[in-house]
């Protein structure tokens, strides 16, 4: 938790304080190209690999993605990172369980849908979307439910309280008009030069 904390304080104050080579991060942000291994790479715009070094494979047998890059000798080399985010042509995609999502709202907490389909011996066939959020201050990528933002809608103090004043059920129904509010009142600028 100290070392979160550590981050925040940077990451605010390059806000504060560097803003003349930052730009708000909303949908018309456009990122680097290539792929970041984690949340701070997309927070200063640095992807750990350019997209014109990487190659994407899929697995016959078990549908997983496999990525390799050109190493120092020019041969494919499998990354071994963890994937947070794929960019093509300046946009962002997440990588959740497999697969990559486009985000559909964009700020501090951003948000995207999964589908899931389920095929039954009967022929019926059931399509499940999910709503998950991605915290981009600390790379949490989670369903989105009132429980699960609560830790992230309590970094602002007066939103939170009135979030936590309300019943369940109310939490329900406007917790995406709270991620809305969070945005607007902590707006998050993305490093745009080296």
């Amino acid at each position: 938790m100290r070392h979160l904390s550590i981050i925040l304080i940077i990451l605010k104050s390059n806000v504060l304080f560097g803003q003349s080579d930052s730009v708000l991060f909303n949908h018309e942000f456009k990122f680097k190209d290539g792929i970041y291994t984690q949340n701070i790479e997309v927070l200063i715009n640095e992807p750990k690999y350019s997209r014109h070094d990487v190659e994407a494979k899929v697995d016959v047998l078990f549908g997983k993605m496999k990525f390799y890059y050109l190493g120092e000798s020019s041969k494919k080399e499998p990354i071994t990172d963890s994937i947070f985010a794929y960019v093509e042509q300046g946009i962002l995609r997440v990588y959740y369980k497999n697969q990559f999502h486009k985000l559909i709202l964009k700020g501090p907490i951003s948000t995207f849908y999964t589908e899931t389909t389920t095929k039954y011996s009967s022929g019926y066939v059931n399509k499940n979307d999910k709503l998950y959020f991605v915290d981009l201050l600390t790379g949490k990528i989670d369903r989105l439910t009132p429980d699960n933002i609560d830790s992230v809608i309590k970094r602002d103090g007066e939103l939170y309280l009135k979030f936590s004043n309300i019943s369940e059920s109310k939490k329900r129904k406007t917790l995406y008009s709270y991620i809305l509010k969070y945005n607007q009142n902590n707006p998050l600028y993305i490093k745009t030069t080296n």
